[in-house]
């Protein structure tokens, strides 16, 4: 206890160097725990589910893109594979509320009726999914989320029961999902998938909208369900070889599947903060023993008053402690500021965000992280204390020779050791930020700056009295959103408008369907079976800035009742048409192609092009669609526009999802970017870190050889050469941390290979530019020490003599 007193004395004694020891170390600790907070709620926190050892996703390694299966797969896995017990089906996209208050876009799952229980999911109110509620002609229900209930019903247990009305269909409330059921994505509705005949056809085979998800039977290891499924899936490559091409399924845990991308990145991350708090402690290192030299007279006094080297490294320890202990206080508390913008950023690659926090878990790993700091940095300066040369502190007031040199080399071993964490720092930014310049210059096909965009609904009008169809329903619904976009353009600044149902990097960017060209043989092998499609007003690929590269686009003449017609990429024409003129070839069941476009990217920067063709959106009607306007006036005056006219033709319609289509596509890019940024700020602090570590030890240095430097200008040395003198000293440190931190970057770099594109890992002007930064920022750190040399006047420091 007097150990600690004292060291609460010596704190308040020394208040500007006790309160850089403690910003440091606040710093590096709340960092470090900010991001642990943040690792722990992804990769390590349990998922809210019961059973989360046993739940497994079924993914694709395949050559054809995607984690999804059809109807038909799904009954094939339940009867085929008995490992797995509860196999359920999700199909995750746009839903929209209306009826209860003002229209709102809300996320909709489809779920097959054992996705819940399959899950081990407990609702907040009522029940949710049972047998039965997926079969034909019984009523039709939905759960609602958590937050839905509380802010659109107000936490209202009477919601039980009610019906509201979910993409124009009436249903009845039965339950409320817990807000932490998010997965696949955190969605407001959830409807039944309907099991009809139709949907379960073998015709629709291919039609692989649907996420899959399992639970392994109680018992059964993961190795044998999965060998048992790989089993399955090789004897549905035999039996239907067409639909499976390209398809490489495979199960893996659950958790693997959620974090997806995200532990790499975060990996990344915590190492950076490690090497924050590594390089703060070798600075309030370096700052201790420099004033364990400053006390060296103090201590030899101890020590020649009967105090053991125990003693004084107790004493010193615990003054290490109570450092440390108020740097971890005052970390914890920038951990929860830290956390909180993590939070308010909601990055897209972070699953259950909501759910992460400073907890109990996060407090004992700032403790233990502040133990273990405090005796990282207090050990050295204690050690070196306790062996205090008695006869030269008590004597000259300093340390022999022997024990200066021993303190010096060892503060400038840390600097060297700060200055090669910094450049590995300097080096991984580099790398991030030429990976990200690099995606944000890919070719996306298309014109994404100056484009805006949103989402709707299109209007929906009943079937005229006596109709046999919905044709007339759907014709005046296309009309309406003719008579929309019409209106759309005469908006002044407005130059061009259209819609289209999966514009790319939209939710709907990829939807497939079988693809055969008449006169073609059946069955082709190597030859893909399925394309994506897209359907699209006129005027659509001319405003998204596709280029047309034979044939023509679409016009108004491609209305209802004309010959069906089709546009193809160039994707397609290599994939089908080997080679031949695709105008005039007819899509089966899809039109004659009448035009060539460019390829774009639909759903990342990194992917290659997929076969896809696009439909006239008045020969093929369908739901959502996504508005596009190009206007020199003001985003926020067009979207006003928009919303306030199309609540003129249906007020239960609203536009959601608006925004610059150039920040649409960045959205894609964000882990990298934020990735970047992340590594970029740390690095920064490193740099400015060692900067300081620099600067501490080149002025002590110039303190301690204030003498010499005296001498030296008395026997007509230039104050340029003095500088030089200096400065080279601080220069030599640095190349000794060059060294070792090319060699530590060029050892570590390959953990950025998954995060890296366009870009190797030993991109020589990468290191070169990282290199030259850490040598400038160690020029102008020792530049004010040596200019403080410089300007040693001779008369003053050799007075004493």
């Amino acid at each position: 206890m007097r150990d600690f007193v004292s060291a609460a004395r010596s704190l308040r004694k020394n208040p500007g160097f006790s309160t850089a020891v403690i910003a440091m170390l606040a710093v590096g600790i709340g960092a470090t725990t900010a991001m642990f907070s943040v690792a722990d709620g992804v990769l390590f926190a349990p998922l809210p589910y019961a059973h989360e050892k046993r739940l497994v996703a079924i993914t694709n390694h395949g050559t054809r893109r995607g984690n999804t299966m059809s109807l038909p797969d799904l009954l094939d896995v339940r009867h085929g594979v008995k490992s797995l017990d509860e196999i359920g089906a999700v199909y995750a996209g746009p839903g929209l509320l209306t009826g209860e208050g003002d229209p709102v876009e809300v996320g909709k799952g489809v779920v097959s009726a054992n996705w819940f229980s399959m899950l081990g999911v407990r609702p907040v109110i009522g029940r949710l999914f049972v047998p039965g509620d997926d079969d034909t002609g019984v009523a039709k229900v939905v759960v609602i989320n958590e937050d839905l209930w509380r802010t659109r019903f107000g936490a209202d247990r009477g919601v039980l029961g009610r019906s509201i009305t979910v993409d124009g269909e009436s249903r009845v409330v039965v339950g409320v999902a817990s807000r932490r059921t998010s997965y696949p994505y955190k969605l407001g509705t959830w409807v039944p998938i309907t099991m009809s005949p139709s949907a379960l056809s073998p015709s629709r085979r291919g039609n692989r909208y649907y996420q899959i998800a399992a639970r392994v039977a109680d018992g059964i290891p993961f190795a044998r369900a999965r060998a048992e499924f790989k089993t399955f899936t090789a004897r549905q490559h035999d039996t239907y070889p067409v639909p499976e091409t390209g398809l490489d399924y495979d199960l893996m845990p659950l958790r693997e599947q959620v974090v997806g991308d995200a532990k790499p990145a975060l990996l990344v991350m915590v190492a950076a903060v490690s090497f924050i708090l590594l390089i703060a402690c070798a600075n309030v290192a370096g700052l201790l023993l420099l004033r364990a030299r400053q006390r060296s007279q103090e201590m030899g006094i101890r020590l020649a008053l009967g105090a053991s080297p125990r003693r004084v490294v107790r004493e010193m320890l615990a003054e290490s402690l109570v450092y440390g202990a108020l740097g971890g206080a005052l970390g914890v508390v920038l951990a929860e500021f830290a956390v909180r913008g993590i939070v308010a950023m909601r990055p897209d690659y972070l699953p259950f965000i909501d759910d992460i926090a400073v907890d109990w878990r996060v407090l004992t790993f700032a403790i233990v992280v502040t133990l273990v700091t405090a005796v990282v940095f207090g050990i050295a300066p204690a050690i070196f204390a306790s062996q205090t040369d008695l006869v030269g502190a008590l004597t000259s007031g300093t340390r022999s020779s022997t024990a200066g040199k021993r303190s010096t080399t060892l503060r400038q071993t840390f600097v060297v050791f700060e200055l090669a964490l910094a450049l590995v720092l300097l080096v991984g930014a580099g790398l991030l930020g030429k990976s990200f310049e690099q995606l944000m210059a890919v070719n996306t096909g298309f014109q994404p700056v100056g484009l805006m965009h949103f989402d709707m609904g299109p209007p929906s009008y009943p079937a005229p009295p006596g109709a046999k169809t919905a044709a007339d329903s759907s014709a005046q619904s296309r009309a309406a959103v003719d008579a929309y976009l019409n209106d759309l353009r005469s908006v002044p600044g407005t130059k061009m408008v259209a819609a289209g149902f999966g514009a790319p990097f939209t939710g709907p960017a990829v939807n497939q369907r079988g693809v055969h060209i008449d006169g073609d043989a059946p069955d082709v092998e190597d030859r893909p079976t399925l394309a994506s499609w897209k359907s699209v007003t006129p005027g659509y690929l001319e405003t998204l800035g596709v280029p047309l590269v034979r044939g023509r686009y679409f016009s108004e003449r491609d209305r209802e009742g004309a010959p069906r017609v089709a546009i193809v990429n160039e994707a397609f024409v290599n994939a089908y048409l080997g080679g031949r003129d695709p105008i005039g070839k007819t899509i089966t069941k899809v039109g004659e192609i009448v035009g060539v476009v460019g390829d774009t990217k639909n759903q990342s920067l990194t992917e290659s092009p997929d076969p896809e063709f696009y439909m006239p959106y008045d020969q093929e009607p369908v739901g959502y669609l996504t508005v596009l306007v190009r206007s020199s006036a003001s985003p926020a005056s067009v979207f006003a526009t928009a919303r306030k006219r199309l609540a003129a033709i249906d007020k239960n319609l609203p536009i959601f999802g608006e925004g610059m289509y150039d920040d649409l596509v960045r959205s894609t890019a964000g882990r990298a970017e934020q990735s970047w940024e992340l590594v970029a700020g740390f690095s920064a602090f490193a740099l400015l870190l060692s900067a300081a570590g620099i600067y501490s030890v080149v002025a002590f240095a110039v303190r301690e050889r204030r003498r010499e430097f005296g001498i030296r200008i008395a026997l007509g040395a230039q104050q340029r050469q003095v500088m030089r003198l200096v400065v080279s000293h601080a220069v030599r440190l640095a190349a000794l941390g060059v060294g070792i931190g090319l060699v530590v970057a060029l050892a570590t770099s390959s953990v950025l290979r998954s995060m890296l594109y366009g870009v190797g890992t030993t991109d020589f002007a990468t290191y070169a530019i990282g290199c030259a930064v850490l040598v400038v920022a160690t020029l102008l750190a020792s530049w004010l020490p040596a200019r403080t040399a410089a300007r040693v006047d001779p008369m003053t420091v050799m007075r004493s003599e």
